[in-house]
C-alpha cells in the first residue's frame, strides 16, 4: 500500500468517489449503512447534488439501482458493506447483467492491514469476503483497490465500461482505510478506449437489400436493445413507414401501442399463439436488437422459424455466433451498436427494397382476429387475472411506468396488457428474480414521484421482498401496488402439472407455505388497503386505488386454479402451445 504523505492533505478519498459520480450525472445512490460503507455514505448524504435512498436489504438497493437506470437512460449506483451486504447484491447484479443495465456497484471492504492475502486463510478482517471473485462472471469489469490515488482512475473506468458498448454492471472494491484516507487533488482527465469494434464499411447493405427484395412473407422482431440504445423514436417511425408484421420481445412489449396496425404481439414459449404463428410461417425474420433466446426460440432452436432467413442485428458477436452450436444459420449476421449511424442506412435499405407483401398482411390479419383464446369463468370471490389486468392496463394514465414481478404476474401482463400513450413496462426480463418489482417501484419514484408508478406483483413474489413497503412509504405518498393472490406459486404448479401429475410440492398451502393477512399488513406499514374479490367491482376498485391519495396496497384476489394459457411445454415447438388445438384447425394457420 502506498504511504500517503501527511502534509497539505484535502481531499477524502469518499468525497472523491461521489464527486466522480456527481460528474456523472447521478443524483440518486441507494444502500444500506454498514460498518465499512460508513465513509462513503457520509461523503453522498452531504453532497449538496446527492440524494441517498436507504433501503432494507441490500438486494433491494440493487434491483432499485437496476430500475432506476432503465427510467432514467443513466448509470443506477448502489453501495453497501462488506460481507453479507456485499454477497446480498448478487441477485440484483445478475439482473443487471442479463439485461445489460448499467450500472455500478460499490462495496466496503475491510482494510487493507486486516485482509486475507496470501496467507491461505479464508478471513482475517471481520466480514472479509473476497466480493470481486464472486461477482466476475456476472459483471463486465470488478477491482479492488487498494492504492488511494488509483481510486478515482479505476471509479472513471468503471463508469466508462459500464456504459460502453453492450451496457453491464460493474463493481469496485474500496477498503475501509482507503476510504478515510486524504489525498491532494491530483483529479485529471482520462480517455478509455472501446472494447467494441464497429463495422468498418457498409459492406452488409447489399446482401441485407437481396434478402429484403426476394422475401414474400417478412417479418420484423424488436428488442429491449433498441430501449438500450435509446432508437424508440427511429425504430417506431421505420416500422410506420415499412408496414411489416411485427414481433415484439417482452423487453420490447412497450414500443409500440396496441392499436399499431402491424403490431402483431409478443412470441414464444410465453408468447401468444399468432405470434408463433407468424414466426413459423415467415420467409424472411430481421432480428433487431434481441439475442433470440430460448423463451423466443424454443427448443430445439434448430426448429424456430426453420423456412425462414434470418438477418440479426446484435451488438454482441457471441450472441450472433451461438446460433450455430444448436444448428440455426444466421443467414445475415450484423454485428452493429445500434447506436451508429450504419443502423439508420440499414434501415433505409430496407425501405428502399421493400416488396410489396399485401396478401401477407391481409393472411397474418385474419389469423389475428380468428384466434382468440377462450379464458375461464371466474369462481365466486375471484377475479379473471387477464381480464383484470386488461382491464388495468386502460385505467392506468397514459404515462405509467408498470413494473412487473415474476411468475404467472409477468406471463399475464405480457399478454393481456394492451399498451397506449406512453406506457413504459418494466420487469427483470432475463433473470427474473421473485421480489424485483417492489424495489424497482422504489428506484422509479426515487427518480421523479410526479410520473404514475404502479406495481403488479405475484403473492408468492411480494414474501422477497415486502420489508420495503417501509422506504416505499418513506418516499411516497401516491405509490400503488396490485397483489395478484393466488395462494401460492402458481407457475410452478402449472409446470408441476405437466411434469408430476399435479403433485404439488413447495408450492402452496399444503406444504407449509403460508401467506400472512395482507390487509393488516398494508396497515401496519401506513398502506391504505383495497379489495378486488368480483368482477363486478374491479373497475371501481382500480379506480379507486390509482386515485388515492395514499400508498395503496390493492389485493386482487385469484383463483389458484388459474393458469397461464397459452404456454409452450418444454421440448415442444412454439407454435404447438398447450391448450391443444384441433390439428385440422392448426393446419390453416401453418403455411
Amino acid at each position: 500500500m502506498n504511504q500517503i504523505p501527511n502534509d497539505d492533505l484535502d481531499l477524502k478519498i469518499s468525497d472523491i468517489v461521489v464527486d466522480v459520480l456527481s460528474s456523472a450525472g447521478v443524483r440518486t445512490i441507494f444502500g444500506i449503512a454498514g460498518g465499512a460503507s460508513l465513509h462513503l455514505l457520509e461523503s453522498v448524504v452531504k453532497h449538496p447534488a446527492m440524494k441517498l435512498i436507504t433501503t432494507h436489504h441490500e438486494q433491494a438497493a440493487a434491483m432499485a439501482a437496476d430500475a432506476h437506470s432503465r427510467v432514467t437512460g443513466n448509470l443506477g449506483v448502489a453501495i453497501v458493506t462488506s460481507g453479507p451486504g456485499a454477497t446480498n447484491l448478487i441477485t440484483g447484479i445478475a439482473g443487471c447483467f442479463y439485461d445489460s443495465i448499467p450500472t455500478v456497484f460499490i462495496t466496503g471492504q475491510v482494510s487493507t492491514t486486516r485482509q486475507s492475502g496470501d496467507t491461505g486463510t479464508r478471513q482475517i478482517g471481520f466480514q472479509e469476503t473476497p466480493i470481486v471473485d464472486m461477482v466476475a462472471p456476472i459483471v463486465k469489469y470488478a477491482v479492488q483497490v487498494s492504492d488511494a490515488h488509483k481510486v478515482q482512475e479505476e471509479l472513471e473506468k468503471c463508469i466508462f465500461i459500464a456504459k460502453d458498448g453492450r451496457p453491464g454492471p460493474v463493481l469496485i472494491d474500496i477498503p475501509d482505510d482507503i476510504q478515510r484516507m486524504l489525498i491532494k487533488d491530483d483529479s485529471f482527465s482520462r480517455n478509455y478506449s472501446s472494447g467494441f469494434s464497429k463495422r468498418e464499411s457498409n459492406a452488409f447493405l447489399t446482401s441485407l437489400g437481396d434478402l429484403v427484395r426476394s422475401s414474400k412473407r417478412p417479418i420484423i422482431v424488436c428488442g429491449s436493445g433498441i430501449n438500450l440504445a435509446d432508437q424508440r423514436s427511429l425504430v417506431i417511425n421505420f416500422l410506420q413507414e415499412l408496414d411489416w408484421p411485427t414481433l415484439l420481445t417482452w423487453g420490447a412489449v412497450d414500443l409500440l401501442e396496441g392499436s399499431f396496425a402491424n403490431r402483431v404481439g409478443t412470441f414464444g414459449t410465453h408468447g401468444s399463439r399468432i405470434g408463433n404463428f407468424t414466426a413459423q410461417n415467415a420467409d424472411l425474420i430481421i432480428s433487431i436488437g434481441t439475442r433470440l433466446d430460448t423463451k423466443a426460440t424454443g427448443s430445439p432452436i434448430s426448429e424456430f422459424a426453420k423456412g425462414a432467413k434470418i438477418i440479426m442485428f446484435d451488438i454482441d458477436k457471441a450472441e450472433i455466433e451461438k446460433f450455430e452450436k444448436f444448428g440455426r444459420v444466421i443467414d445475415l449476421p450484423i454485428c452493429l451498436d445500434l447506436r451508429d449511424e450504419q443502423f439508420s442506412k440499414a434501415l433505409d435499405s430496407i425501405l428502399e427494397n421493400a416488396p410489396i407483401i399485401d396478401e401477407w398482411n391481409q393472411f397474418v390479419g385474419a389469423s389475428k382476429k380468428k384466434i382468440v383464446e377462450v379464458r375461464t369463468k371466474p369462481q365466486s370471490g375471484f377475479v379473471e387475472p387477464y381480464r383484470f389486468i386488461n382491464l388495468l392496463s386502460k385505467l392506468v394514465p397514459s404515462e405509467a411506468r408498470v413494473f412487473i414481478d415474476t411468475g404467472c404476474a409477468i406471463a399475464w401482463t405480457m399478454e393481456a396488457w394492451e399498451v397506449s400513450g406512453k406506457h413504459r413496462l418494466f420487469h427483470d426480463f432475463n433473470n427474473t428474480a421473485m421480489g424485483w418489482a417492489l424495489p424497482a417501484l422504489i428506484g422509479s419514484l426515487a427518480e421523479n414521484l410526479k410520473i404514475p408508478s404502479i406495481a403488479i406483483i405475484g403473492d408468492g413474489s411480494f414474501m422477497m421482498s415486502l420489508q420495503e413497503l417501509s422506504t416505499l412509504k418513506s418516499l411516497s405518498s401516491c405509490a400503488c401496488i396490485f397483489i395478484l393472490n393466488n395462494s401460492g406459486y402458481s407457475m410452478i404448479k402449472q409446470t408441476q402439472d405437466q411434469w408430476f401429475n399435479s403433485e404439488y410440492f413447495a408450492s402452496d398451502a399444503n406444504s407449509n407455505m403460508l401467506f400472512p393477512n395482507f390487509k393488516k399488513l398494508a396497515e401496519a406499514f401506513g398502506f391504505d388497503y383495497v379489495a378486488i374479490d368480483s368482477e363486478s367491482e374491479m373497475e371501481n376498485r382500480i379506480d379507486v386505488s390509482l386515485n388515492n391519495n395514499g400508498p395503496t396496497l390493492c389485493e386482487v384476489f385469484v383463483s389458484p386454479l388459474e393458469k397461464v394459457t397459452p404456454i409452450v411445454k418444454f421440448g415442444n415447438k412454439v407454435y404447438d402451445m398447450d391448450p391443444k388445438m384441433d390439428p385440422k384447425i392448426l393446419k390453416e394457420f401453418l403455411i
